[in-house]
């Protein structure tokens, strides 16, 4: 039995290889693109160990900045450290980021930017249930 398995492997070595190679490089090109995605919104966060005592390790949470030329303004109340550019409408007290469906709705005429979540909440702006950080 095992014979037979060998020696289909061994007929079809050219096409597994092939096959095996495409899909290795299918999924780390899809996890490069997230990457990408993830670093053009400039978020991006790590662990850090941290040593209090060599038999006591913590692990704290720690963002780091967009490897991008254009960073974003930081806050330190807006998620990961990153303020993101927000938008309202003159005719509503909702606002929302950029990505979120409710933004591109807002035609121009009546769209307010804003730098910030702060920015908008001190004009009072409240974020649209429709849309998350």
């Amino acid at each position: 039995m095992l014979a037979k398995i060998l020696e289909k492997v061994k007929e079809w070595q050219t096409e597994l290889i092939l096959a095996l190679a495409t899909i290795f490089i299918a999924s780390l090109s899809f996890q490069a693109g997230k990457i990408n995605t993830l670093n053009h919104l400039g978020v991006a966060q790590s662990a850090v160990l941290e040593a209090s005592a060599p038999e006591d390790w913590s692990v704290a949470e720690a963002t780091i900045p967009p490897t991008n030329t254009k960073s974003k303004p930081t806050t330190p109340n807006s998620p990961q450290g990153v303020n993101f550019q927000v938008v309202g409408s003159k005719n509503s007290d909702k606002y929302h980021f950029l990505w979120c469906p409710g933004a591109g709705k807002i035609s121009e005429k009546n769209k307010i930017t804003f730098a910030g979540e702060d920015e908008a909440k001190a004009a009072g702006y409240i974020l649209a249930s429709n849309c998350q950080r």
